[in-house]
């Protein structure tokens, strides 16, 4: 987002202003034509299960919050497995460090995923 100079929209939750000396048309097919590219590039970015879940909110300012309320609550969640992840009597050292790994590496993703956007 930041590539494609969208992210001070994004960031202001507010369209950017149209040139005054831009006809009707012309402004028209401006707003279109950043309406298209926005969708394309949050397309682009979220993955296929969630993007009609979250269509709606793309116009408004509403889809970066939604996005964001997701990240906590699957990080937070992944915390809380963390915290209670626990070796089971039958299980294999090496299995029960796999599972952790898996876990703090999904949430290192989710803070990547999290600073990308």
């Amino acid at each position: 987002m930041k590539a494609m100079l969208m992210w001070d929209a994004v960031e202001s939750e507010v369209e950017p202003e149209f040139p005054r000396n831009a006809t009707p048309n012309q402004e028209k097919v401006y707003e279109e034509k950043v309406s298209i590219s926005c969708s394309l590039y949050f397309k682009a970015s979220v993955d296929d299960s969630i993007f009609p879940r979250i269509m709606t909110l793309i116009k408004s300012g509403l889809f970066f919050h939604y996005l964001e309320k997701t990240f906590q609550f699957r990080l937070s969640n992944l915390r809380k497995d963390l915290e209670t992840v626990k070796m089971h009597e039958t299980e294999k050292l090496k299995e029960y460090i796999d599972r952790v790994t898996l876990i703090v590496n999904q949430m290192a993703e989710m803070r990547l995923m999290k600073v990308v956007l």
